[in-house]
């Protein structure tokens, strides 16, 4: 082999190695970026996440004549094209620092420097809310679905023959102590009726509301509740139980979907006995 060919050999040699560096270096520099984005993208997450003061802390700003949450809406949905029937969630913003109560009603239509709540103009859902409101467009008239103080999520429309239903978990008490209602808190399932204009709890005592499905040919929901045994108001998925019940959402029944005997007879069986 002469010199120009173990020459030209070098070169393309080192041609290669600046190009696997190249490359090597380009997705080192994509992964560095999509995790700057990534973490970005999270802590707004985070920043609009809806979650309600404990009842403690909100009462205590109260009788200071403060607040440090307000409300907020998301865009409204069309939920009943014949009654044209629009539903609002409602969202939760906390304030950096609280802020007297006396600024107009909520903050929100009065000349309050919004610089001072930081505020954002625009906001995503991210499926979490605070209440709901029906706006009724043919009357021009809205109303609240809740009259307490709860964090839901995910809502889901159920369209019966004679009624239309709203679905939600939520959670009205700050049953892990952390200052907050949010949806790591014991759970709910929250029922509206159109119909009849009521919101229906259904809730059971040391258990939280795991997920649910209507079953529209009986008038039930199918509800799985995580179970807290040791009663310490948190639910551990990997140690605790589930449990399935039915709800009728015309009588108010909520029944064991997997009879005692039968539940029995499965326990003997994992016991060996």
């Amino acid at each position: 082999m002469d010199i120009e060919s173990v020459k030209n050999y070098n070169q393309k040699m080192l041609a290669i190695f600046s190009t696997l560096i190249v490359i090597i270096v380009s997705i080192g520099l994509v992964v560095l970026i999509w995790t700057i984005v990534r973490e970005f993208n999270f802590s707004e997450v985070r920043k609009t996440e809806n979650v309600l003061m404990s009842d403690e802390r909100a009462e205590q700003l109260a009788q200071e004549n403060l607040r440090q949450q307000i409300i907020s809406y998301d865009f409204p949905r069309l939920i009943d094209t014949t009654k044209l029937i629009y539903l609002i969630p409602v969202t939760i913003r906390t304030l950096d620092e609280p802020e007297p109560t006396d600024y107009g009603v909520l903050g929100l239509l009065d000349t309050y420097d919004s610089r001072k709540s930081r505020i954002p103009n625009k906001y995503s859902f991210y499926g979490t809310f605070i209440n709901l409101i029906l706006y009724d467009n043919l009357n021009n008239k809205s109303y609240k679905i809740a009259n307490q103080r709860m964090v839901g999520n995910n809502y889901d429309i159920e369209y019966l023959n004679d009624d239309i239903l709203i679905i939600f978990k939520g959670a009205e008490r700050d049953t892990d102590n952390d200052g907050r209602i949010t949806m790591n808190d014991l759970k709910s399932l929250f029922i509206y009726s159109l119909k009849e204009k009521e919101l229906k709890v259904v809730t059971k005592e040391n258990t939280t509301v795991l997920n649910y499905e209507m079953i529209r040919e009986k008038n039930e929901i199918l509800v799985l509740f995580g179970i807290d045994r040791n009663k310490d108001n948190q639910f551990i998925g990997y140690k605790e139980p589930t449990r399935v019940m039915k709800y009728n959402i015309k009588t108010g029944d909520l029944l064991d979907l997997v009879e005692p005997s039968l539940e029995t007879e499965i326990q003997r069986i994992v016991d060996r006995r």
